[in-house]
């Protein structure tokens, strides 16, 4: 049986694209390992405009 896990990506939110892009391959390892289930839904919100 499996967790199902629904969560908010945020690339760019004051840390870069970059570190996003780790962080879903380090989510994808704790997937595999754990047998759970996650959905992302990527949010184009570019948080920047408010520095």
């Amino acid at each position: 049986m499996s967790k199902h896990y629904h969560i908010a990506v945020l690339p760019g939110d004051g840390i870069g694209p970059e570190v996003m892009a780790q962080a879903q391959k380090v989510i994808d390892a704790v997937n595999k390992r754990f047998s759970t289930e996650y959905h992302d839904q990527r949010v184009r919100y570019w948080w920047y405009c408010y520095r």
